[in-house]
């Protein structure tokens, strides 16, 4: 039989906050219209749970975190819907356990320097893994608003197996200084429909070995430095980067980097991506797509359909190379760059086993 927690406040007054709600081996719990503020953890939850939803709630203004995942937890079909979840060091923190079945669905989560007793901002949510899993699950619909420092969505794992089977869709996230989704290692992982604004430095990020991985459809808003970001040194295999938008762009949309001699980049898809190019000047010579592998082969890449639309940017331009890998099965087809670009660029690798290079304007 399920419990329900209603309409319960929980406050600390002290300075600094202190207290927590504890959630240890539970089955079937529920929070509804509940308010916790001003204490160390919003919830912790450890132990072996089933079956917890948490809807309707206010949870704000904590030392540490609004809501912590204990290591060595085993928690399995946990809800989060409808909550305001905001202002902590770390908003949800996830920690060595087994995660399966979370889901996050139209929350507004925050996170703001003045809040939180003056602390520093590091991630909204930080999925902090060396071993266990967190696996099935996935954010939709929430809306991440970092107001001033750190990255919104933090996923870092030993494996793939550790972080699998998880999807990012459907959320906005506005101004993030840093990054707003940074994942390292992952298997099917889905990285769609989302819109990203303002982001300082990166607007995805994706690192550690990569298996499966679809980063289609989002709407991503300059300024930036980079968009979508691939740099890893371990293998890499089925990536997908298709359909994005880049709006008022003004550096590199599509840049990935491969960091070890030893490890190959294989079976890429970088195709139908517009870019609508910025006016910034430092844009000049920027490769708006840039495929640089220094590293291992690069096998069956697809880079078809992309284009560029801009105005008095100078140049600009396409980049599939390097200074040592091995090229084969290349396609290079129906790119565009278009509108007042004063120098199109098109830098591709002269000797690959196969390739094809055509239509590109």
């Amino acid at each position: 039989m399920g419990v329900l927690v209603s309409g319960l406040r929980a406050y600390s007054s002290t300075d600094p906050f202190v207290g927590r709600v504890t959630v240890d081996n539970a089955f079937g719990l529920v929070f509804s219209g509940c308010h916790f503020a001003k204490l160390h953890t919003g919830i912790e939850f450890a132990g072996e749970c089933r079956n917890l939803v948490l809807g309707d709630s206010h949870i704000y203004d904590c030392q540490e975190y609004c809501l912590r995942f204990a290591a060595g937890s085993d928690i399995h079909q946990f809800v989060a819907a409808n909550n305001h979840i905001s202002y902590a060091r770390v908003v949800v923190r996830y920690e060595d356990g087994e995660y399966a079945d979370h889901f996050y669905a139209n929350n507004d989560f925050e996170a703001d320097t003045d809040a939180a007793q003056q602390q520093t901002i590091e991630q909204i949510v930080d999925i902090a893994l060396t071993s266990g899993a967190f696996f099935a699950s996935g954010f939709a619909n929430n809306t991440f608003e970092p107001h001033g420092q750190g990255t919104c969505i933090r996923a870092t794992a030993p494996d793939t197996a550790s972080f699998r089977q998880n999807r990012i869709v459907n959320n906005t996230f506005t101004a993030a200084p840093d990054v707003a989704v940074d994942v390292s290692f992952a298997e099917n992982l889905n990285i769609a429909e989302n819109n990203i604004s303002l982001c300082d430095e990166r607007a995805i990020t994706l690192g550690g070995e990569l298996r499966n991985v679809n980063v289609s459809n989002n709407q991503i808003y300059g300024p930036a430095g980079d968009g979508i970001v691939v740099e890893t040194d371990e293998f890499t295999l089925n990536l997908r980067i298709d359909g994005n938008q880049f709006m008022s762009w003004d550096g590199r949309a599509v840049h990935m980097t491969e960091l070890n001699s030893g490890t190959d980049m294989r079976e890429i898809s970088i195709n139908a991506n517009i870019v609508f190019l910025g006016l910034s000047s430092s844009f000049n010579g920027q490769y708006v797509f840039d495929v640089n592998n220094d590293g291992g082969a690069v096998l069956n890449l697809h880079m078809m359909g992309n284009k560029m639309r801009g105005r008095d940017v100078g140049e600009a331009g396409f980049r599939v190379d390097s200074t040592s890998s091995t090229f084969d099965h290349l396609i290079l087809k129906n790119n565009i760059i278009e509108a007042n670009v004063t120098n199109a660029r098109y830098s591709f690798p002269s000797e690959s086993s196969t390739i094809i290079v055509g239509d590109n304007i």
